[in-house]
């Protein structure tokens, strides 16, 4: 039976609010086991792109590495998935593109601002700078997507979020092209909002590991 989508995101505070909400009745360990993350407590440890994040259940915030801060974004994009990693299939190894999702294609605009331009314009014409950023993530190089002349690197955003990006360089004759793939059972379980939201987390990441030169 295909399980209704879950509803539009809104802002980002009210996201992580409803999200909180919806798995106020959960017991933690079950939310840990869905989402792949260590329960201590009331608290539930996740890595984002390799790096530890903490669910707090009580207090309802969601904290980086010593209790840091996160932005809304972050919080959003992680407590939700908390949420909805209960709905997800187990994986089943088909990768598909954002716009192959009938439900994305309102949001092919805010996608490619968001997530493939800025991506384009670091990487276009830096390929070794785009494979060292993804290895640098924990990526792993997958070449069975990867068409002639391109570098696909398959990056855990969330444990059971993983992305595969793929950057075709750009030379004197073409532009750049770029593209992020989705375990197709990703479309089934999260809002279109949230695969926005993890593919723009991980394209930020990557830009940050090796920014363009000054």
């Amino acid at each position: 039976m295909t399980r209704p989508l879950p509803p539009p995101q809104g802002n980002l505070r009210e996201a992580a609010r409803r999200a909180f909400e919806e798995i106020a009745s959960v017991a933690p360990e079950v939310l840990a086991g869905r989402a792949g993350g260590v329960l201590r407590g009331r608290r539930i440890g996740i890595l984002l792109l390799g790096r530890p994040v903490e669910v707090d259940l009580d207090r309802r915030t969601v904290r980086g590495e010593g209790g840091a801060e996160v932005s809304e974004v972050v919080a959003a994009v992680v407590v939700r998935y908390v949420a909805l990693s209960g709905r997800l299939a187990e994986a089943g190894g088909e990768w598909v593109g954002f716009a192959d999702n009938p439900d994305a294609r309102g949001y092919l605009g805010p996608f490619r601002g968001r997530v493939l331009a800025p991506l384009l314009a670091a990487f276009g014409a830096r390929p070794e700078a785009f494979a060292a950023a993804a290895r640098d993530l924990g990526g792993e190089r997958v070449p069975s997507l990867e068409p002639p002349g391109s570098l696909a690197f398959r990056i855990a955003v969330l444990p059971r979020a993983v992305l595969v990006f793929v950057l075709c360089p750009g030379d004197e004759e073409l532009p750049a092209e770029g593209q992020v793939l989705f375990p197709r059972e990703l479309f089934g379980a999260f809002a279109v909002e949230d695969l926005v939201g993890l593919a723009g987390l991980a394209a930020g990441a990557l830009r940050g590991r090796h920014p363009v030169p000054a």
